[in-house]
């Protein structure tokens, strides 16, 4: 009887000594990259929004976000969460990086060449092999493409064609041509396909 009254005795002393487990703006965060991976980007974006109420200096939760925005064709809303997640306190160079590739990305979208080509540098400079942590079909290469195209948007042929010569040195169309252009055009828009 003695046995079972100290049996039972530790087992209430254990279970009393258990804390409650607080879920984290981490975790929200975590959560949110699960169904991001998963496809369901609703349901990243309840989570990503979760994790920058919770912990607004937390800034995977505005990266998240920003990427899950881009995702559901709110392109505005995508360069609003990355913009804030570069300024919040914590910012970790792996998420500063991915955010500046979102930007990148985003920017080349709403049309804003000169942005979209001012952050892709701001990326390459800090990091020439970047590759996004949670889908590895984006790369430094994905960016370099981005903005070789945002260059020839706005009428730099010169900056799109340097750019695309990172992919294939001996690429050497006479870009002073109407011929020219169109080889370039093309060569954008194959690398395009094979690196997004």
């Amino acid at each position: 009887m003695k046995r079972i009254y100290i049996t039972l005795l530790i087992l209430i002393a254990l279970t009393a000594c258990r804390k409650a487990y607080e879920v984290t703006g981490e975790d929200y965060s975590e959560y949110g990259w699960d169904f991001y991976i998963a496809g369901d980007y609703t349901q990243a974006r309840r989570w990503f929004i979760e994790s920058v109420m919770e912990r607004p200096g937390y800034s995977d939760g505005w990266n998240g976000t920003g990427w899950t925005m881009g995702k559901l064709d709110s392109v505005a809303n995508s360069l609003y969460y990355f913009r804030q997640g570069l300024y919040v306190t914590d910012t970790l160079e792996s998420e500063y990086s991915q955010m500046l590739a979102g930007l990148t990305f985003s920017f080349h979208a709403v049309g804003q060449w000169d942005s979209c080509l001012t952050r892709g540098n701001e990326l390459l400079y800090r990091d020439s092999s970047w590759v996004f942590v949670r889908y590895s079909g984006l790369t430094h290469e994905s960016v370099r493409v981005t903005m070789s195209s945002a260059a020839f948007n706005k009428g730099d042929f010169n900056l799109s064609l340097t750019l695309i010569q990172y992919f294939d040195s001996t690429f050497q169309p006479d870009i002073s041509t109407q011929l020219g252009i169109a080889q370039l055009t093309a060569k954008i828009e194959e690398l395009n396909l094979i690196y997004r």
